[in-house]
């Protein structure tokens, strides 16, 4: 493995459902296993209680609030790539990550508070284009009769800076 790989980088922005390039490079052996290897598999669920994806209509734009949400009876929220990609598997498996919503709703109050040198918030690279200036990622389930809001947030106290401590 590269001595370029960095530690923080891969805990906080590795994802198993789509290993990026940076990732392989650094030669981090996982980047190089197929997602079903690194992610939970769907766990046999009561009859009834599987999780399905909510249909949200109109479709929300990244600027929306979260408001639609108001009532849900849970929400999950996670800080690195792995998590969510793990919650998605387990919670969302026909919606990976990569489908989940955009929250940007009042991000430019945000955009001078984040001033960590490695927030994925103020990375615009490729690779981590989902993650500029985005406050979180989201999708709604259900679970049984529980309504349930699934979020990985773009926002991480370590790596943002110290105005959002």
């Amino acid at each position: 493995m590269s001595a370029n790989l960095n530690f923080a980088d891969v805990r906080l922005n590795y994802d198993p459902s789509q290993p990026q390039q940076r990732f392989r490079n650094a030669g981090l052996e996982a980047a190089f296993l197929a997602p079903a290897a690194q992610l939970p598999h769907a766990i046999p669920w009561p009859a009834g209680a599987a999780p399905t994806p909510i249909t949200l209509t109109p479709l929300p734009v990244d600027t929306d609030d979260l408001s639609r949400f108001e009532g849900y009876d849970a929400v999950v929220v996670t800080w690195t790539s792995a998590e969510a990609a793990a919650l998605a598997s387990l919670f969302t498996p026909a919606n990976p990550t990569s489908t989940w919503f955009l929250y940007r709703h009042n991000v430019a109050q945000y955009i001078p508070l984040v001033t960590g040198n490695v927030a994925p918030f103020n990375d615009n690279t490729p690779e981590m284009a989902r993650y500029y200036h985005t406050l979180a990622l989201y999708f709604p389930c259900q679970i049984g009769k529980a309504k349930v809001l699934l979020v990985k947030s773009g926002l991480h106290l370590d790596y943002d800076g110290r105005q959002l401590q």
